[in-house]
């Protein structure tokens, strides 16, 4: 008896992709048929892509501005970056974190809008796993899907090194900004000035205005006072051989050697320059910005004038001999005197020799000195032999002779907050100082109040350089005598400047023009490796982002809200109607059941 039998359906072991799908099959089969509600995509896209070319714009036009010109923040806050350099760093890389952020953020806004779109059709789990992994920002590294693993790994790349990239465009550095600064001062040169200065007395026939009496003046102006001494070599000879050591030092290779003008500092020598500009002597400080809030004062700055000085071409030699003559008129005991070398001496020292006739006495140590003396060969020229003659203990020095001949100049002064020094370069000489001339006879001067019971202080200083280590070797007396004797001269022209510019009445004077630069916390030419870094990503970002436009606007311009890009369900649901090749229909949830049929299908099977 044959007994028909209905046969069972052949089970099969699901596979977690088809699970998943029958799962989302089924929930939807149970769902009550509805038409799904939808947004116009052509808005959302242009709104997406709007901000990413308009941050992208601003990126650019932020670079381009800063490149023409200075962009700066305040001057505290630049000074609080500067003092705290690690919270600064901070704020700079949080700033291009969440610049790229941002960009990310639109980038995937409108990547989800493309795959709600797409998923209408259906997609390929390599397509899944390729909008993910973009969305996601992560690489897939896979040798049979090379285009997509180029592609996720390019995205990766751009999203790992935008920070860096925005990071850098917004730090700031330390940009250099210049202002042409303006003043005057007394122009020895002027013809005022050499009137004023040879104004003659009506009873006695001598000139008024010159320099005569060794005192302390006090000057005072709307930008400060200064006391100081009108003739340093008296009231201050240990800070006059200084001078005279410090340019010597110079001439050797001695980059830190300083002299002291009241309160300014001069790098070597002084170059005859009254320092007239920001840290120099307030009391004469004439110098203002062109364009700049005048009251406007930074806490580091340098600054660059063209200034007038007084200097002294010197040319040194040794001799044979010198005109110079002594004689011992008398022996003085020393009190607690120890031995003989300690007694003194008064010393008549002449010179005889065209029309220089000089007698001096001198109450020197008998353990000897370097005697010297001042001649002026013609009248009418200034133009100065000196002389130096060794006797006792300095025997052994060669006997040298000087020619001085003293020069006004043009000078390019230089002043740096960095090192507190003004330095003074002399770039021409304008010609002989006939007025006024009285640097040499300072110097003279000098070497006389320089004789001390124990020898000769400025030529002691000078040999202490050949000893010290102060050099760089090649020390020589008559370079070394040379070298100090010009800055002397020029030590000499600077007090001068200072006495004649304090005299209220003195007339004629000159511009003084300059360049202040100073160190702000800004934006300016200093970041071009900064644009070529963001510039690729931002058109890189661009283009992809209209790429996510074009392959979503192919599918239509409505967007199904009831989709979920984000949901690993709706996903898998379209990855399964992709292999399939059949297209989702989101507007009908019913469609759904056709899907399950077909999966119920190849269960049968």
């Amino acid at each position: 008896m044959y007994i028909h039998e209905t046969p069972k359906p052949v089970l099969c072991k699901l596979s977690s992709f088809e699970q998943s799908a029958v799962h989302t099959v089924e929930m939807a089969g149970s769902t009550s048929p509805q038409r799904a509600s939808s947004t116009n995509a052509i808005v959302w896209y242009l709104i997406y892509n709007s901000l990413i070319i308009s941050l992208s714009g601003l990126a650019v036009v932020f670079w381009i501005i800063g490149s023409k010109r200075p962009l700066l923040y305040p001057v505290e806050f630049g000074e609080w970056l500067r003092a705290n350099p690690k919270t600064g760093t901070i704020i700079w890389t949080a700033c291009g974190s969440v610049s790229a952020a941002i960009f990310l953020l639109l980038l995937k806004c409108c990547l989800l809008l493309m795959i709600r779109q797409r998923a209408r059709e259906g997609a390929t789990f390599s397509t899944i796993e390729g909008w993910n992994r973009c969305a996601n920002e992560q690489p897939l590294f896979n040798t049979k899907r090379l285009k997509l693993s180029g592609f996720t790994i390019v995205n990766w790349l751009v999203a790992l090194t935008l920070t860096t990239a925005f990071t850098t465009l917004l730090t700031p550095t330390n940009v250099l900004v210049s202002e042409g600064i303006l003043g005057d001062e007394l122009d020895y040169t002027a013809d005022e000035f050499r009137d004023w200065y040879n104004i003659r007395g009506s009873d006695n026939n001598v000139p008024v205005n010159k320099r005569y009496l060794c005192e302390r003046m006090t000057y005072t102006s709307s930008t400060g006072s200064v006391n100081f001494p009108t003739c340093p070599h008296t009231d201050d000879p240990i800070g006059y051989i200084s001078a005279g050591v410090s340019a010597t030092q110079q001439t050797l290779g001695v980059d830190n050697a300083s002299v002291r003008v009241i309160d300014s500092l001069f790098q070597g020598s002084t170059g005859g320059v009254l320092p007239i500009g920001f840290r120099g002597i307030p009391a004469f400080n004439n110098v203002d910005f062109k364009n700049w809030d005048p009251s406007t004062r930074y806490p580091h700055f340098n600054y660059t004038l063209s200034q007038q000085g007084l200097s002294a071409e010197v040319s040194c030699y040794e001799t044979l001999d010198t005109p110079i003559e002594n004689k011992i008129l008398e022996t003085l005991n020393v009190t607690n005197s120890a031995d003989n070398h300690n007694t003194l001496q008064l010393v008549e020292y002449s010179i005889r020799k065209d029309f220089c006739i000089r007698q001096d006495k001198w109450v020197v140590p008998s353990i000897g000195v370097v005697a010297h003396s001042l001649c002026q060969p013609d009248r009418d020229i200034k133009k100065y032999e000196f002389y130096l003659k060794p006797f006792g203990k300095y025997d052994n020095l060669p006997k040298i002779t000087c020619t001085i001949e003293p020069m006004i100049t043009n000078n390019l002064v230089t002043y740096s907050t960095a090192t507190g020094l003004f330095t003074s370069k002399i770039v021409e000489t304008i010609g002989s100082s006939a007025v006024p001339n009285e640097t040499i006879a300072n110097v003279n001067d000098l070497l006389s109040y320089s004789i001390t019971s124990w020898g000769s202080g400025l030529i002691d200083s000078i040999l202490s350089l050949n000893t010290t280590g102060d050099g760089s070797g090649n020390f020589t007396y008559p370079v070394a005598v040379e070298s100090a004797l010009r800055g002397l001269a020029e030590y000499a022209g600077t007090y001068s400047r200072i006495y004649y510019s304090a005299k209220y009445n003195a007339t004629g004077r000159s511009t003084v023009n300059g360049t202040y630069t100073t160190s702000r916390v800004g934006y300016h030419q200093t970041q071009p490796t900064a644009l070529l870094i963001v510039l690729p990503m931002i058109l890189y970002l661009v283009s992809i982002a209209g790429w996510y436009t074009y392959k979503g606007l192919k599918t239509g311009v409505r967007i199904d809200d009831d989709f979920d890009p984000t949901n690993s369900t709706a996903l898998v649901t379209a990855a399964a109607l992709g292999a399939s090749k059949k297209g989702l229909n989101l507007e009908k949830f019913t469609g759904l059941n056709q899907y399950y049929e077909m999966v119920s299908g190849f269960q049968s099977q």
